[in-house]
């Protein structure tokens, strides 16, 4: 009876060895090697994964580069991106930037995250990317540029405040309560790094999952909920509940947002004092285009009103903008207005697309990186906020 028990105890260590070499080894190689093999979806593979193979900054333990910070924007997902079919294809801004001015950029960017993750999170993951023994170290970059994005960032600060915070509307303890958990990112551990590749797995199911919905979903989308755009003096049909510029926030709930913004950037210019910083206003869908009908149909976050005044667009934009260039001043950073050069560009043609409404297509990538290199090569043009509402 005890050598059964012997030999049973003996297979299961062996086999929770098995187990364990295998995790350990084929998850390393895949989180090391994988990303090119799975360039549609690379962004499922952890940010410290993802640095070493994008095109537009080779190698950059080696090479100086800019960091381009901030949410699914700075990281290029869109039409363009999924239609690529090797590595060093151009799929984002952060080519077109590395092809006019001969800058490396090294996207630090992650989906649906705010100011917080922007600026604190995601640089402190990506710099110390060497805790995991399977990747070396970047150095750090000598700017960053971030990627403001008036379609959801304000949302999703106030998310963080809600989630990561726990803190009400009303609280006055917003930003000193933010700073403190800046601190507990400062240095993310040995542990966080330990569960990467069964993140990479869960993420493959959750995108299988999604995409087999949406294509059996295709055919039920309700006809009625569309928008109207005028592309061109034509009047062209895009999906209803396209993102706006925060329409449904309150004047408390938009300034309560950008405190989240204000701590954020203090908090890293405060980490980092040798990095110079670039702040880029980018618009929402809506806000790029001219409208056929007078309302319009937006995503809404706060369970606000889903149809809006088309004419509300253009001031509500402006208006976030310059609150978003206050903050800029303030900090004694640089900033850019890409909301005219975009809104020009889809003036003349659909700049999202056709399958991802929610990002820019090649167009408007391309448009968006060809405002960015220009400010990074002097033109001030559009070094403080436009008037939308004008035009």
């Amino acid at each position: 009876m005890r050598e059964k028990l012997r030999r049973l105890i003996g297979n299961l260590a062996l086999l929770s060895f098995s187990l364990l070499f295998f995790y350990v080894v084929f998850g390393s190689l895949l989180l090391r090697y994988g990303p090119p093999f799975f360039l549609t979806i690379d962004h499922v593979f952890p940010l410290e994964a993802n640095l070493w193979w994008q095109h537009s900054a080779p190698d950059p333990d080696k090479n100086d580069y800019i960091a381009l910070l901030g949410d699914s924007h700075a990281k290029g997902i869109g039409d363009w991106r999924a239609q690529r079919t090797q590595l060093d294809e151009p799929y984002h801004s952060a080519d077109v930037i590395h092809a006019i001015t001969g800058k490396n950029i090294l996207s630090f960017g992650h989906g649906g995250i705010g100011s917080a993750d922007g600026f604190v999170l995601m640089p402190a993951l990506a710099l110390s990317a060497d805790r995991c023994l399977i990747f070396p170290k970047p150095r750090k970059p000598t700017e960053v540029i971030y990627y403001f994005y008036e379609g959801n960032d304000l949302n999703n600060n106030l998310g963080f405040i809600a989630k990561a915070l726990r803190l009400d509307r009303n609280s006055a303890d917003v930003q000193s309560a933010a700073k403190r958990l800046f601190e507990s990112w400062r240095k993310p551990g040995f542990l966080s790094s330990s569960t990467y590749f069964f993140k990479v797995i869960e993420a493959f199911v959750q995108i299988a999952l999604p995409i087999a919905k949406r294509r059996g979903a295709l055919s039920r989308l309700d006809p009625k909920v569309i928008n109207h755009l005028l592309v061109n003096d034509t009047e062209v049909t895009a999906p209803g509940r396209l993102q706006g510029p925060a329409l449904e926030l309150s004047d408390h709930d938009t300034e309560l947002a950008f405190e989240v913004f204000d701590a954020s950037l203090e908090w890293f210019q405060r980490a980092n004092p040798d990095i110079k910083v670039m702040i880029v206003d980018i618009p929402s869908v809506l806000t790029n285009y001219h409208f056929a009908r007078p309302t319009v149909t937006i995503q809404t976050y706060q369970r606000g009103n889903m149809e809006q005044e088309a004419a509300r667009i253009p001031a509500r934009s402006d208006a976030i903008c310059r609150r978003l260039f206050a903050s800029a001043e303030r900090h004694g950073t640089l900033f850019v207005d890409a909301r005219p050069d975009m809104r020009e560009a889809a003036s003349r043609a659909v700049i999202h697309g056709p399958l991802d409404w929610s990002h820019p297509n090649k167009i408007g990538y391309t448009r968006l990186g060809e405002t960015v290199a220009a400010a990074l090569l002097g033109d001030t043009s559009h070094s403080t906020c436009a008037s939308l509402a004008e035009n």
